[in-house]
């Protein structure tokens, strides 16, 4: 019985990591791709308004394209642990070692989109000047915050 429970309290202790690091493991009211949706909105937007030269503002769109895309793909993965932590936590007999593989695989699924999520906040900025950046960045920011990846 107490090594049951130690496992248990093990196994909730590394999901509970995992939902801190992916931003939280919560059924939301509004889909999250709206949400980053209507953000990376405003980023395009933005640079309608600031960028006035039309082959780096289809630059731009396009990285924000990538970007969105990836944004995406890294909320499907958020709602993949959740649904593959709550089959695994429903399991009586789960071991630590299928929880750690859990968030193992996880973890590589969104290491390759985060380094493309910062590959595409690195063409935005190379396209743009410092003003035109300094009016785009706070909505990239507050996309990237709406989609989990800063704080």
């Amino acid at each position: 019985m107490t090594r049951t429970l130690t496992n248990r309290w093990w196994t909730a202790a590394i999901l509970a990591a995992a939902c801190g690091v992916v931003g939280g493991c919560t059924t939301r009211e509004i889909p999250q791709a709206d949400v980053v949706g209507g953000k990376l909105k405003a980023v395009r937007e933005e640079i309608l308004r600031v960028v006035p030269d039309a082959r780096r503002q289809a630059q731009l769109r396009q990285a924000v394209d990538r970007m969105e895309r990836e944004l995406d793909d890294f909320d499907r993965s958020i709602s993949a642990l959740s649904t593959a932590s709550s089959a695994l936590n429903a399991d009586p007999d789960a071991s630590r070692a299928q929880f750690q593989e859990l968030v193992d695989r996880f973890e590589s699924r969104i290491r390759p989109i985060r380094e493309r999520v910062t590959r595409a906040h690195f063409d935005l900025l190379a396209l743009t000047t410092a003003d035109e950046w300094k009016s785009i960045a706070r909505h990239e920011r507050d996309a990237l915050e709406a989609a989990g990846q800063i704080k």
